[in-house]
């Protein structure tokens, strides 16, 4: 995905999440009541231009998400496609195709002589002997 669009859209979410709750937090401290459908007192009338933002900052937080729409779909059409093991994982699921044979590993009987946590960078997780797992390759 686009990283730029992602931190775009991360930072507007971010602000617009704050200016639609953090405005309605604020409104409770003054006493304004929820699940009301009209406003009877006159201290709820001075509060309907402050839920006029609210519904516009939420309105904006709403357009803002089509940001991440148009991030996901350009990047599953246009964007790189992605290794197979883009994390460098050495775990068994991240060693196979994708996607995967059959039986998983293509007819190899695989021993796994590492950890999950024990990253050796390039060698493969799935070693089809001790020696080589010693070896590191």
């Amino acid at each position: 995905m686009n990283e730029t669009l992602g931190k775009v859209h991360f930072w507007l979410s971010f602000v617009g999440v704050y200016l639609v709750f953090m405005t309605m937090h604020l409104m409770g401290f003054t006493g304004a009541v929820r699940r009301y459908s009209s406003y009877v007192a006159d201290f709820m009338v001075l509060q309907i231009p402050t839920n006029r933002f609210i519904s516009v900052a939420a309105l904006l937080l709403g357009a803002v998400q089509f940001i991440f729409l148009f991030n996901v779909i350009w990047s599953r059409f246009k964007g790189p496609k992605a290794p197979d093991n883009p994390w460098g994982a050495t775990t068994l699921e991240w060693d196979t195709a994708s996607p995967p044979p059959f039986d998983n590993f293509g007819g190899r009987q695989m021993t796994v002589y590492h950890g999950p946590m024990e990253y050796d960078g390039d060698a493969s997780v799935m070693q089809t002997s001790t020696e080589k797992a010693i070896a590191g390759t």
